[in-house]
């Protein structure tokens, strides 16, 4: 071999990204916590390209289900209102015959419109990802909420309610969504699911869609059409409590596995050419995981009898127990406990924190969310990170937008300012303070950033100071949000 020396005269490294205005700010008594929300936006900012990217390096992909993170990290911290809605647009245009024309033009599934927008701008993966559009529905309502924009709000309430149309087309006379022949996923976890069945996250985001649909509605004068929405919303409820619940087990399964759903799987198979398994195996990889229990949560579909053995569940995320895997790969049958630990599959990866943290703040256990956000964090900065990777101790990407929850959860719960209007024409500053002695930093709005700061005194309480622009007037806060109705969605 050859070798010939090449004198180097430099070295430079171009960043390419979107050209965000850095508006939004953090900073606490915990240097562990400003690491994390530094941490979290400047990977938000990273991935935002011409849209939202997964990543800046190893795809640099419109991943719809990565998107809504990033979406929110924008809207609180650069409000860059106009990529988001380019982020939401393209979603929505998947739906279009335009869009079947150009990439599915002989494919019948999409030809009949049995089908919902791609998980993955802008015709990958074949047989969709059923929970990624269903998270662009929560980023549609972020949008409004957060932007304000009416012609906007028209325009993404229309890709919705045809979606929505969509979610009827393939919901089957139980009353669940069930899409045979869908890639279905949560998190890159051992979760019990596969290419069929009624998937309970997936119908659990069914049900939040709805009921923000009918939110946009009712903010758009529909009220005949919200009042459908939220009555479709509880039906479907319904039906979720009474087939995908485990009495033992005292949680909710990935996937409803009953002799019903068995005879389904059997005609998919069929259809597949498999050798389908025998009914005592199919019912054994039945599995109660983590990430489906905070969804019902997330999603609002626990009824109160059942509320609390799905918070001890999903309240396992203290532990800081990750167990990376994926449904393709898990055993089939009962998992071993390696793959679910005491019985319950655990997360996989920072991603599903974004969800977790939502709920333990939710459910009026702040000091245990700044504890995980602190650990987690604080646990990649320690291994030289300055972004967030996609995940623990797996490195494909070192800055994965989806792992930027601290970039919302800081301004937005411990400094405590959060809309109650869309456009923050209303708004709280309402802090989850832990142990800290003091934050302070700043919201964007439409209207100009909304500036707060808190600190202990003496007595034990906190001083608050707040600056807004003066067409955002500051509310009382409400009582605890553990207190309000299921369903909530009106803040991050």
């Amino acid at each position: 071999v050859q070798t010939c020396a090449l004198p180097i005269y430099g070295l430079r490294c171009r960043r390419a990204a979107y050209p965000v205005q850095r508006t939004g700010s953090f900073e606490c008594s915990d240097w562990q916590l400003n690491q994390a929300w530094r941490m979290s936006v400047e990977t938000a900012a990273l991935c935002m390209l011409d849209t939202y990217v997964d990543c800046p390096g190893h795809e640099q992909s419109f991943w719809v289900g990565d998107a809504p993170i990033t979406s929110l990290a924008n809207l609180l911290n650069f409000g860059a209102y106009d990529l988001d809605q380019r982020s939401t647009r393209l979603v929505g245009l998947s739906l279009t015959p335009e869009w079947v024309n150009e990439y599915c033009p002989t494919d019948e599934r999409y030809t009949s419109g049995r089908y919902l927008p791609t998980a993955c701008f802008p015709n990958y993966p074949e047989g969709g990802l059923p929970m990624w559009p269903l998270l662009w529905l929560i980023q549609c309502w972020h949008h409004w909420l957060y932007g304000a924009d009416r012609n906007d709000l028209k325009e993404n309430y229309g890709y919705m309610a045809e979606m929505l149309r969509r979610c009827r087309l393939l919901t089957n006379e139980r009353g669940l969504l069930d899409i045979p022949g869908a890639w279905n996923l949560l998190d890159w976890g051992n979760n019990d699911l596969s290419p069929y069945g009624e998937v309970t996250a997936n119908n659990m985001h069914v049900v939040l869609g709805l009921r923000l649909a009918a939110r946009m509605a009712r903010d758009l004068g529909k009220s005949d059409e919200a009042a459908a929405l939220e009555t479709e919303a509880d039906g479907h409820q319904t039906a979720i409590n009474r087939l995908c619940w485990d009495e033992e087990r005292q949680g909710y399964v990935d996937t409803v596995r009953d002799e019903w759903a068995y005879r389904r799987y059997l005609e998919f198979a069929a259809t597949k050419g498999w050798t389908p398994l025998a009914w005592e195996p199919f019912q054994a990889c039945r599995r109660v995981s983590e990430q489906t229990n905070i969804a019902a949560l997330y999603c609002g579909c626990v009824p109160p009898e059942r509320r609390e053995a799905v918070l001890r569940i999903a309240r396992r995320v203290e532990l800081g127990r990750f167990v990376g895997g994926s449904p393709a790969g898990r055993t089939i049958g009962a998992p071993s406990e390696q793959e679910a630990p005491e019985g319950i599959v655990a997360l996989g990866t920072l991603y599903f924190l974004f969800f977790a943290l939502d709920v333990l703040f939710e459910a009026g256990q702040g000091r245990a969310a700044i504890e995980v956000m602190r650990r987690e964090w604080g646990r990649m900065a320690a291994l030289g990170f300055r972004t967030c990777p996609e995940a623990h101790g797996w490195a494909r990407s070192a800055a994965h937008g989806w792992s930027a929850a601290p970039a919302i959860y800081l301004p937005g719960r411990v400094l405590g300012i959060r809309p109650l209007e869309p456009g923050y024409r209303t708004f709280v500053v309402d802090p989850v303070p832990g142990e800290l002695e003091w934050a302070r930093g700043a919201v964007v709005t439409p209207h100009g950033p909304i500036h707060a700061s808190w600190r202990r005194i003496a007595s034990g309480k906190l001083e608050i100071e707040c600056l807004a622009p003066p067409q955002c007037q500051r509310m009382m806060p409400p009582n605890h949000a553990a207190t309000l109705p299921a369903g909530r969605r009106c803040s991050p």
